[in-house]
């Protein structure tokens, strides 16, 4: 059970063909920022802002942390992606914070947000508790702010509650 309002705004098709130039832009900032190449896959990002004493003890996460972060999303990330094929999970942290984790590994999913690319295009109102984000192919993207989860995300992918949010383009 998810609580919240949600809406449906109806766009352009001129709005939606500037939506799919940045998708490409979106997909190359997020393949320079992981080191990796990605095929066409709706993205599931995690976000965490500076200074959010709400999710971390401060801007500097090591290896313990990292590692305990990590295991409590396990169930829910494996979950999530063995449901839906199509999904690539990933957190990023806001410029500026230190993290101890292996970014050159193929398995690793905490980034930090070189640039804060994603912070000026997709998160752009700072939340407590961190933002989450369903990037769609074609460039469209749900935001959710503040207190969640992957799980509450996940609801998203649901084919009703996707279509509410992401019809099929004629």
């Amino acid at each position: 059970i998810a609580e919240g309002e949600a809406s449906v705004k109806k766009t352009s098709v001129a709005q939606l063909q500037h939506y799919a130039e940045d998708a490409g832009k979106s997909k190359e900032e997020i393949e320079k920022i992981t080191n990796r190449k990605f095929e066409i896959k709706i993205f599931l990002i995690s976000y965490d802002y500076l200074d959010d004493l709400c999710i971390h003890e401060g801007n500097k996460l090591d290896k313990n942390t990292i590692a305990r972060i990590k295991d409590n999303w396990s169930a829910s990330r494996t979950f999530i992606e063995n449901k839906n094929e199509d999904i690539i999970i990933l957190n990023f942290f806001e410029e500026g914070y230190i993290i101890s984790n292996s970014p050159n590994s193929p398995k690793e999913y905490f980034f930090i947000d070189k640039g804060n690319f994603l912070r000026e295009n997709i998160f752009k109102t700072r939340a407590w508790c961190g933002s989450f984000a369903l990037v769609h192919p074609n460039g469209e993207t749900l935001v959710r702010n503040g207190e969640s989860s992957i799980i509450h995300m996940e609801q998203h992918l649901n084919p009703e509650n996707w279509m509410q949010f992401f019809p099929e383009q004629k």
